[in-house]
């Protein structure tokens, strides 16, 4: 399974990140179009990996990673109940296993 990377030192226009929800997703998804639907479904597993685990209910000193994100997510589920975050996590490794697996 591919797990998220740092993300590229890429220059985007400020003018994306300041457009409204409806025109940001408009853009994000004529880029995508471009892209073949395992590329896309990468792309998306994993941006919901790091919004999911971006947001988690860590301790301080807790590192995810791809030797840890299942146990750190069920602990998180465990102590939090089910969230927004660890769902996101949670859906974005069912896409990429998807994806492992050629099901997609």
């Amino acid at each position: 399974m591919k797990l998220p990377s740092q993300a590229l030192p890429i220059d985007k226009p400020k003018e994306i990140e300041l457009l409204p929800n409806e025109q940001l997703l408009n853009y994000i998804h004529d880029v995508l179009k471009k892209k073949d639907i395992k590329d896309t479904v990468e792309i998306l597993g994993n941006l919901f990996v790091r919004i999911g685990g971006q947001n988690l209910k860590l301790p301080p000193d807790s590192v995810l990673n791809g030797s840890n994100i299942y146990e750190k997510v069920l602990s998180d589920i465990k102590e939090n109940g089910d969230t927004l975050s660890n769902a996101l996590v949670r859906q974005g490794l069912v896409l990429l296993d998807w994806l492992e697996e050629g099901k997609i």
